[in-house]
C-alpha cells in the first residue's frame, strides 16, 4: 500500500483530502481518504507540542510560559507564529535562540510522540495509518 504526505502549506483541515482539492485543486481519485495524509505547516508544530522536552534541552531561561496553553489547537498556527514562538521561549536560555539546522534534529529525537498525538490530530492519524499498515504486513 502507498502513502501520499505532502505538507499542508496552510492551516490544516480535518479532511486532507479536501483541504488538497480546494488549495491545491488536486485531483486525487487514485487515492483513498485514508492513504492522503497532511503534515503540519512546519515541523516545529510538532516541536512546541512538547514543551517538557523542549524545556529539558534549553535548560535553564527556558521560557515555557510563551508557548500556547495546552488546550490550543497548534494546527492553525502559522509557520512564522510557530517559529517567532520558538525563538522567543528560547531567547534566554544557553544554547540561545532555537534554529532549524541545529537544533530542529535534536528536539524531534526527544519529543514524546504521545504528547504530540494528543495535541496535534494530524499527527494521531498519522501514526494510526502506519500502525494498521505495519500491522498489516
Amino acid at each position: 500500500m502507498s502513502l501520499l504526505l505532502v505538507d499542508a502549506e496552510g492551516p490544516l483541515h480535518r479532511d486532507p483530502r479536501k483541504h488538497l482539492i480546494r488549495r491545491d485543486r488536486w485531483n486525487l481519485g487514485f487515492a483513498s481518504d485514508s492513504v492522503v495524509q497532511l503534515m503540519v505547516q512546519a515541523m516545529e508544530t510538532w516541536i512546541i507540542a512538547d514543551p517538557k522536552s523542549l524545556a529539558d534541552y534549553y535548560g535553564q531561561g527556558f521560557a515555557g510560559k510563551a508557548l500556547p496553553a495546552p488546550s490550543a489547537d497548534l494546527e492553525r498556527l502559522d509557520r512564522g507564529k510557530v517559529e517567532h514562538l520558538l525563538q522567543h521561549s528560547t531567547r534566554r536560555t544557553a544554547k540561545g535562540e532555537y534554529r532549524k539546522i541545529r537544533d530542529g534534529s535534536a528536539l524531534l529525537a526527544m519529543i514524546d510522540p504521545e504528547v504530540v498525538r494528543g495535541r496535534c490530530p494530524s499527527c494521531k492519524r498519522l501514526f494510526a495509518t502506519l500502525e494498521a499498515l505495519i500491522s498489516q504486513a
